[in-house]
Order: C-alpha cells, then structure tokens, then sequence
C-alpha cells in the first residue's frame, strides 16, 4: 500500500482517478466473490461501495481477461490434488490428520 499511498491521498488532496476506479472495481468484485461464505460482511461492503444489496448483483464474470496458461496449471493442480488424495485413501491415512492415530 505505500508504494501507492500518493495515487489516493496525495498533498494536493486530488486522488489520482484511476487509482481510485480500480480500488472500486476490485473490492465490489471481492464483495461479490465472497458472498456465499460472508454474507452478511460482502453485503455491508457492497451496500457502502454501490447503494445496493450484493445479493441481488450477479457473480462476476472474467470480462475476457481468461488466462490460458494458468487455467490450465490450475487444472495441473486439481488433478495432483485429486491424486494425493486417492493415494492417502489407498495407504489407509487419514485426510487432514497430521499426528499418528
């Protein structure tokens, strides 16, 4: 944040626009991302930023900024994930546990 504190409280006190608009944008998309697992916090956050209540917001979309590359990394690591997980069922170890039973 320091290396940005200028763009939004500069000495003129004139934030930079732009700062600001992307602030926005990022934090109504966090609010809206979180909101089947907060919902009461992303709606108090949503309803200062926007005036309106994230449950009625559609989730948010990728905008055409898709990542190939890391979609399919991502995909690398669900199916490691998946396979250490068919390997720990398979030696008869308990999932999350790390101290012998």
């Amino acid at each position: 944040m320091r290396v940005n504190r200028a763009r939004f409280w500069a000495p003129d006190a004139s934030a930079e626009p732009a700062a600001l608009q992307t602030l926005h944008e990022a934090l109504v998309t966090v609010a809206r991302l979180v909101a089947p697992a907060a919902p009461f916090l992303s709606d108090a956050l949503h309803r200062r930023l926007t005036g309106t209540s994230v449950h009625l917001a559609s989730f948010p979309r990728d905008g055409g900024r898709r990542k190939e590359r890391l979609e399919g990394a991502m995909e690398a690591v669900r199916k490691f994930a998946s396979l250490a997980r068919a390997a720990r069922e398979a030696a008869g170890l308990r999932c999350g546990s790390h101290w012998p039973a």
